[in-house]
């Protein structure tokens, strides 16, 4: 009985600082690290984020993504799937820091346009 009890005092412990990090952080703790949370992702999440807005399916995403000349050049994975775009859309769509308000401030500065849009 006193281990289980144990065994529960710690879990209840990892379970407030699991807590604790999503609210500080805004990503979930533990698990698969979601896309988009490194610096170098940011540009794909804001051009699957702009072809989604502009009417564009998950598997045309992914397609172009994977096809078009202008993105294989600098490609950050190694192939693109439905899955991951439409992961990727559920998870930052909503978020305010890829709001259609910041996309056109970004459309207004043609220099920052230019490298999230070849």
């Amino acid at each position: 009985a006193l281990s289980e009890w144990s065994k529960m005092e710690i879990a209840k412990k990892l379970l407030a600082g699991r807590k604790r990090t999503k609210e500080k952080t805004g990503f979930p703790c533990g698990g698969r690290p979601v896309f988009g949370t490194k610096p170098e992702q940011v540009k794909w999440v804001w051009r699957i984020l702009y072809m989604h807005r502009d009417g564009y399916t998950k598997s045309e995403i992914a397609r172009a993504l994977n096809y078009k000349p202008a993105y294989r050049g600098e490609r950050i994975r190694k192939f693109w799937y439905n899955d991951t775009v439409a992961t990727i859309i559920r998870f930052w769509d909503h978020r305010a820091e890829y709001s259609i308000e910041k996309m056109k401030q970004i459309f207004l500065d043609p220099v920052q346009a230019k490298l999230i849009f070849p």
